[in-house]
């Protein structure tokens, strides 16, 4: 009879008959595995929070500005290029000047490769033998006429593949001078010629250039708006 009833007891233990019974150990064992996941979180979180405190970059320091970062950025940008300017200006002549004409010669020319580095001229240049007339039957290439010269619109091979354009003042008699015109990022070449209204009559030298006899060249700049980067 006791052998009876262990073997019943053991099976109960095995195979519980009440649904009561198994609610209570399936919320045990949740509370349990919840438990031991929110302790796991907790330790990890503290000890990510322990190492970035710790983690302090050599040189560095936490940033505790207030106000606006963003102007106070802008402004230290500017007065940065402010000291710069007025720092390259004091040592100009100290950099360019030398006794020796051949060592002066020497120089130019690493100056000019270091300046075409910092802007970017990097890339080989297409060789410039003529200017290329832009025009058609029905538009021509020569687009008005000055005092004592033609204006044309030309274009010409900068880069492989790439092309510039600009408005060519040709004299009517033998150029006493080749002179390529830069105007202002903002100013049309048709601007600084006087065919276009937007400058004063001072700032037009273009045309004054071509006035007195000089073969003048009026490249079309890229300027700072962004019309055609395709942001809109």
């Amino acid at each position: 009879m006791s052998k009876l009833l262990v073997n019943v007891k053991s099976q109960d233990s095995q195979f519980p008959c009440s649904s009561v019974s198994q609610a209570n150990l399936k919320r045990k064992y949740c509370k349990r595995v919840w438990f031991i996941l929110s302790t796991i979180l907790c330790l990890r979180s503290l000890a990510v929070s322990t190492a970035l405190a710790q983690t302090t970059l050599p040189g560095t320091k936490p940033l505790t500005l207030q106000g606006d970062l963003a102007a106070q950025m802008v402004d230290g940008i500017h007065s940065f290029l402010l000291r710069k300017t007025e720092q390259a200006d004091k040592e100009r002549e100290r950099l360019w000047e030398s006794q020796d004409m051949k060592e002066f010669q020497h120089s130019v020319p690493l100056k000019r490769e270091r300046f075409k580095k910092i802007i970017g001229a990097v890339d080989p240049r297409v060789s410039l033998t003529t200017l290329e007339l832009v025009g058609s039957t029905s538009v021509p290439a020569q687009i008005a006429t000055g005092a004592g010269y033609k204006i044309f619109s030309v274009r010409w091979p900068v880069f492989e593949g790439t092309t510039a354009e600009g408005l060519l003042l040709q004299p009517d008699r033998q150029p006493v001078a080749r002179i390529v015109a830069l105007p202002d990022a903002d100013w049309t070449p048709e601007r600084l010629i006087g065919l276009a209204s937007g400058i004063p009559p001072a700032a037009q030298f273009a045309q004054r250039l071509a006035e007195n006899g000089c073969q003048v060249v009026v490249p079309v700049l890229m300027d700072r708006h962004d019309t055609w980067s395709g942001a809109r």
